[in-house]
């Protein structure tokens, strides 16, 4: 529109610019998390675009445990990940390895 042609054309569409029943959490609740991606698990639990959790994913390497290594510090050094975010991530991860080392 307006002159923009292909300008946006590998723009990665907010949640809100996505149709509803492709949202991570309307996902989540239809097909059960086994059907998410790391980076829409992370952006369902901190509440951020998938792109924000994308961007965390990579600074760690793409790797949740690198990610869950970090200091929570760190996390805040991506774009739209403020403080509450960063300690909703850091609780998230924690109650993840305290699942690992919990005995059956």
């Amino acid at each position: 529109p307006g002159g923009h042609a292909g300008r946006d054309i590998h723009r990665i569409l907010t949640v809100r610019e996505t149709p509803r029943q492709d949202r991570p959490a309307e996902r989540l609740r239809a097909q059960g998390s086994p059907a998410l991606s790391v980076a829409e698990l992370v952006s369902v639990a901190i509440g951020c675009e998938i792109a924000v959790a994308h961007d965390l994913l990579a600074r760690a390497g793409g790797s949740l445990r690198k990610l869950a290594r970090r200091p929570v510090g760190t996390y805040r050094a991506t774009p739209g990940i403020g403080p509450a975010k960063a300690l909703a991530l850091a609780a998230a991860l924690e109650l993840g390895r305290r699942l690992c080392a919990e005995s059956p």
